[in-house]
C-alpha cells in the first residue's frame, strides 16, 4: 500500500509540474515561437485566397466555355477537377507525416504557379487573338487546372489546416491516460486498506501481478 501510495504522490506531483510549466509557456502570446507560427499562417491564408480557388471551383463551367470548350465537356470536367480536389487532399493528409508540411507546401506552391501561369498564358492568347478559342485551348486550359486544384490540394490546402501533435498523440488521450492510471492506482489502494482492515479476505500476493 505504502508503494502504491508513493506512485500516486510521485504521480500528483509530476502532474502538477507539467501543469506549471505548461502555465508558464502560455503566459504571453507575443512570444517569437507563436507569434511567427501565426504571421505565417495568416500569410498563407491570405494567398490561398488569392490564387482564385474559390472562383475556379464555383464557376468551373463558365470559365471552361471560355476557354472555347463545349458545355457538355466543360460539365464534364467541373466533374473531373471536384474528384481530383477530393482524391489529392486524401493523398496530401497520408503524406504530411512522411514528407512534412513544408515539403508539400514548396512542392504544392510550385505547382500552383505553374498552373495558373498555363491558364493565364492560355486567356491572354485569345484576348489578344493571337489563337481563336477552340476545344484545342479547352483542353490546354483544363489540363492546367487540373495541375492548379491538384497541387492547391496537396499543398496550401492542407498543409496551413492540418496540424497534428509533436508526437502524434493529441492532448485529450494523453490526459485521460494519465486519468486511468490514476483511478488504477487508487483502487489498488482502496484495495489494500480494505485487506487490511479485514473487510475483505486477504488474497495471494501473486493477485497484484
Amino acid at each position: 500500500a505504502k508503494e502504491i501510495l508513493a506512485e500516486m504522490i510521485a504521480a500528483d506531483e509530476a502532474a502538477a509540474a507539467e501543469k506549471a510549466k505548461n502555465k508558464a509557456a502560455t503566459d504571453s502570446l507575443l512570444q517569437k515561437k507563436y507569434v511567427i507560427p501565426f504571421i505565417l499562417a495568416v500569410v498563407i491564408l491570405a494567398c490561398n485566397q488569392t490564387t482564385g480557388i474559390n472562383s475556379v471551383l464555383n464557376y468551373t463551367v463558365t470559365i471552361f466555355q471560355k476557354t472555347g470548350m463545349q458545355g457538355a465537356f466543360a460539365n464534364v470536367s467541373d466533374v473531373a477537377i471536384k474528384i481530383v480536389n477530393c482524391v489529392m487532399t486524401v493523398v496530401a493528409c497520408a503524406l504530411v507525416d512522411k514528407k512534412g508540411r513544408k515539403f508539400l507546401l514548396k512542392l504544392g506552391t510550385s505547382g500552383i504557379i505553374l498552373g495558373l501561369c498555363g491558364v493565364g498564358t492560355i486567356f491572354l492568347a485569345i484576348s489578344k487573338g493571337w489563337v481563336a478559342a477552340s476545344m484545342v485551348t479547352g483542353v490546354a486550359a483544363t489540363l492546367f487546372f487540373f495541375m492548379f486544384i491538384a497541387f492547391y490540394a496537396v499543398g496550401p490546402g492542407v498543409c496551413v489546416r492540418f496540424r497534428r501533435n509533436r508526437d502524434g498523440v493529441p492532448e485529450v488521450v494523453r490526459v485521460d491516460e494519465r486519468q486511468r492510471q490514476r483511478l488504477l492506482r487508487a483502487r489498488r489502494l482502496h484495495g489494500h486498506l480494505l485487506h487490511h482492515r479485514g473487510v475483505l479476505p486477504p488474497r495471494d500476493k501473486g493477485a497484484d501481478a
